[in-house]
């Protein structure tokens, strides 16, 4: 697999000057914006095409949330900027803080989402920051560390597609060997994301076969047809 390089941060910081993002250190952190991100999940593995969301809501309302990608928010540059304007009536309804902030009130859409191809990124641990700026030009950020790994391609077609049959998910291990790649899968189920999530995946190892002990002392008795076998 050819892992992608994410731009520079020289590049990345030339585009947000030419979009009038503000640049490091031009804005204040406030603990009253309020910055929640949902998924990836602090801790899960995660692969192939997912989603990065969350939500954010402040008192002057938000104007941009960006994503950092292993970088410090303070001194790198954003990767990318996150739609933002979903739908979350629980988030507004639910805290009360937020509740008449300019993102839930009229509406409630304080939701910000992306999907991410995380087969583009190298194995192992990541963490995604994201920081929501709002109309005032101050900030606040939030961060989750998990660990990706791709199954081989960067893209998975239909007639290359890994195969993964039925199978019943409740924190159980799922192998998927194949001629080049082997895997061994365990899925848990995610409250926080409410779905089904890869919770370990190794390197396949076929378990070892034992052959059964042959009986000692076999005998066989005929009775009236029927064959009675003993050891």
């Amino acid at each position: 697999m050819e892992n992608h390089i994410f731009r520079s941060s020289a590049a990345a910081l030339a585009t947000a000057c030419l979009l009038g993002f503000s640049g490091p250190g031009l804005a204040d952190q406030n603990d009253d914006i309020w910055v929640s991100l949902e998924q990836p999940v602090q801790g899960e593995f995660t692969t192939g095409i997912g989603i990065i969301r969350g939500w954010a809501a402040a008192p002057s309302g938000i104007d941009r949330v960006e994503l950092y990608i292993n970088e410090d928010p303070d001194t790198g540059s954003p990767n990318q900027v996150l739609g933002y304007g979903g739908s979350r009536e629980g988030i507004c309804a639910g805290i009360g803080e937020v509740s008449s902030y300019p993102d839930c009130a009229p509406e409630a859409r304080p939701g910000f989402a992306s999907a991410f191809n995380f087969n583009l990124l190298p194995d192992g641990e990541h963490t995604f920051t994201v920081r929501a700026y709002d109309n005032s030009g101050d900030y606040n950020d939030d961060s989750n560390t998990f660990t990706s790994r791709s199954l081989g391609e960067e893209f998975i077609s239909d007639s290359d597609r890994i195969a993964l049959p039925a199978f019943v998910v409740d924190g159980v291990r799922k192998s998927n060997p194949g001629e080049d790649q082997s895997f061994d899968i365990e899925f848990e189920w995610s409250r926080a994301s409410q779905r089904f999530v890869m919770s370990r995946i190794t390197e396949y190892e076929p378990l070892p076969f034992l052959a059964p002990t042959p009986p000692g002392d076999l005998t066989a008795t005929w009775d009236d047809g029927n064959v009675e076998l003993a050891w």
